[in-house]
């Protein structure tokens, strides 16, 4: 049987993951945002084998992604530089949309993702 602070606990740990995944949804529900996503028109957003997206995130300076190896390679701001391994391209394509690419790279790529540090 739990204790009031643990079922106290549980509650705020619920709420404050709806709402980091609220912000990071630009105030749209994950859910809607996801529906948004899959109701794009049905265009390929990743048609060459290698993709190139000069950020305009305070933090990522580019991403580019392979579409032969699955890597997406992040360059910061910093001058450091990662390789994510077998990220799809869907994820990928998710993140060209983002409207907040930091965000959504520090929520759905990084903690998902292995990756090497290159620089």
């Amino acid at each position: 049987m739990s204790t009031f602070s643990e079922e106290l606990s549980q509650h705020i740990n619920r709420q404050l993951e709806r709402e980091r995944l609220h912000r990071i949804t630009d105030g749209r529900t994950l859910a809607q945002s996801i529906r948004d996503f899959f109701t794009l028109p049905d265009v390929n957003l990743v048609d060459e084998d290698i993709v190139i997206d000069e950020s305009d995130s305070t933090a990522i300076a580019q991403a580019k992604y392979n579409n032969d190896t699955t890597e997406l390679h992040i360059t910061f701001t910093s001058g450091s530089q990662y390789a994510y391994k077998n990220v799809p391209l869907s994820i990928y394509e998710m993140y060209m949309v983002a409207g907040s690419k930091g965000r959504f790279f520090n929520f759905l790529i990084k903690p998902f993702f292995d990756y090497e540090r290159l620089t």
